[in-house]
């Protein structure tokens, strides 16, 4: 996270998943989310290109590892936030009492997905492989922070900060029923909040490493 100076407000996030269970997966995700968000305010920097700093930084530093991200940032004069991604990390947005997600996970699931309703009318039943193959397929993700470029990282904005965002790695949003994620993120305190998340993709028989970051609406100049 990155604290602003002036106004003493969070105004920047990222939230990295490293790719493996090695120290090499875990030092590309902190070098990774430090860089990323160092970038967004002290070069001024968007999320998509404080996702690309970060991929020269850990190709610099971490060559041996890699891992999947997403960025968020709170636009100045309340005009949303702006949020860049790459693999499986997912921001949504907690709108009247709903969360959306903002995201597109980037896997070969979510491509096949894609292709299929391009391909099959909902009056057309699709092939039936597709069910056999799409659990295993979640796992493999098609873009990440060593292979990002401008022409792959995701983008997705709000209209405002009068929401609340959840920044999620896939060892929650995999695992924890989204009407249960919904109710958790509505907690009344943050920090509260994205403990009893995380704790939940566990509770509801996650092994990968899950994290998120609940944002309150921001103030900002």
């Amino acid at each position: 996270m990155f604290v602003d100076d002036v106004t003493g407000e969070v105004t920047a996030w990222a939230v990295a998943d490293g790719i493996g269970d090695n120290p090499e997966a875990a030092a590309a995700a902190r070098t990774a989310a430090t860089t990323a968000v160092r970038a967004l305010y002290g070069r001024g920097l968007d999320p998509a290109a404080a996702l690309l700093a970060a991929r020269h930084e850990l190709l610099n530093r971490q060559p041996d590892g890699d891992t999947v991200m997403v960025v968020a940032a709170a636009r100045a004069g309340g005009e949303g936030y702006e949020l860049a991604w790459v693999g499986d990390c997912r921001g949504y947005e907690l709108r009247d009492g709903r969360l959306c997600q903002l995201t597109t996970d980037h896997t070969v699931a979510e491509e096949a997905r894609a292709w299929l309703r391009e391909a099959y009318s909902v009056h057309e039943p699709p092939p039936g492989w597709h069910a056999h193959h799409l659990p295993r397929w979640e796992h493999i993700v098609t873009t990440t922070v060593a292979t990002a470029s401008a022409a792959t990282i995701g983008r997705a904005a709000t209209r405002d900060h009068t929401t609340r965002l959840l920044l999620t790695t896939d060892g929650v949003h995999k695992h924890v029923p989204h009407d249960t994620l919904t109710t958790l993120a509505a907690a009344s305190d943050v920090r509260t909040g994205a403990h009893r998340i995380a704790r939940a993709g566990t509770e509801h028989g996650g092994h990968d490493n899950a994290t998120a970051l609940l944002v309150d609406p921001v103030v900002t100049p």
